[in-house]
């Protein structure tokens, strides 16, 4: 909600006490009072005056939530807009790559290197089955995220490992809600590995499904300090230096995960991988 809002809801609020205190003097002193009116007159008088603000601020309610709810909207519209944009990136980037690959494999060929013509084809299975995994999720949102971020680690430099062993079909959460989950805890993840050499440069994204829970882990190379650990997930807090931009992202995962009855959990121990673990019960 931002400020013009809040300052309306303080006006609403404001509005109806006063009127409280209006018809609570009116009562104590309708007796004791001279008035010019006869007391029946003054009341009908005091009673339209009464129902006319009580109308226009239940007017003025509903108008201040259509305008929240227009808002939200809006906020889902451009989520899905730039997840949008990210897709279409994806799509010329890999059609332009799909040409460069199939140079690159004649070239070889016909140059008599079978041998790393083979590789070079080995190495682009591998991607392949990668995105045969997003492929797996049942879930259009989150699959075109995963896409999105696959996309944007090549650039970075950074190597980007899913495993899918469930569809999520079944799962009961908005798919904005769960895309946004995930998004937020693999850019924390590659913003993580970023300053890291580029043999360390690693994020995990596992999805997996028991008879019971659906569970979510997203892990990176690093490690995070145990007076650091406690505070991840408190709403500002970021070890940057800038703060404008940071400690929202996994506020923000904390947030979505209870609203949906979930549990978020992360680990960091030396020379192991930090952790992020997400369950939803079924």
């Amino acid at each position: 909600m931002n400020n013009t809002n809040i300052k309306n809801v303080i006006a609403l609020l404001t509005g109806a006490v006063v009127l409280l205190i209006i018809g609570f003097c009116f009562q104590n002193n309708q007796k004791s009072t001279e008035v010019i009116f006869s007391s029946e007159m003054l009341f009908t008088s005091m009673s339209a005056l009464m129902f006319v603000t009580v109308l226009i601020l239940f007017l003025f309610s509903i108008k201040l939530f259509t305008m929240i709810r227009q808002e939200k909207t809006i906020e889902f519209q451009k989520f899905y807009i730039g997840h949008l944009y990210e897709m279409i990136g994806v799509v010329k980037s890999q059609r332009h790559d799909f040409i460069n690959h199939m140079q690159i494999v004649y070239t070889l060929l016909q140059l008599g290197e079978q041998g790393r013509a083979y590789e070079y084809v080995a190495e682009l299975c591998r991607e392949v089955q990668i995105t045969g995994e997003m492929l797996k999720i049942r879930i259009p949102e989150l699959t075109a995220i995963l896409l999105a971020k696959k996309n944007l680690a090549d650039a970075l430099g950074i190597k980007l490992n899913i495993e899918a062993e469930s569809d999520l079909a079944k799962i009961q959460i908005k798919p904005i809600e769960l895309s946004s989950i995930i998004s937020n805890l693999v850019d924390n993840a590659m913003e993580a590995v970023s300053s890291l050499t580029d043999n360390c440069k690693t994020v995990q994204i596992g999805i997996f499904e028991t008879a019971h829970n659906f569970a979510f882990e997203v892990s990176n190379s690093g490690y995070i300090p145990p007076d650091v650990l406690n505070k991840v997930f408190v709403e500002g807090f970021s070890t940057k230096p800038d703060k404008k931009d940071h400690g929202i992202g996994l506020a923000s995962v904390r947030y979505l995960v209870k609203k949906n009855r979930g549990t978020v959990e992360v680990s960091s121990n030396l020379n192991e991988m930090v952790k992020f673990n997400v369950i939803f019960p079924k």
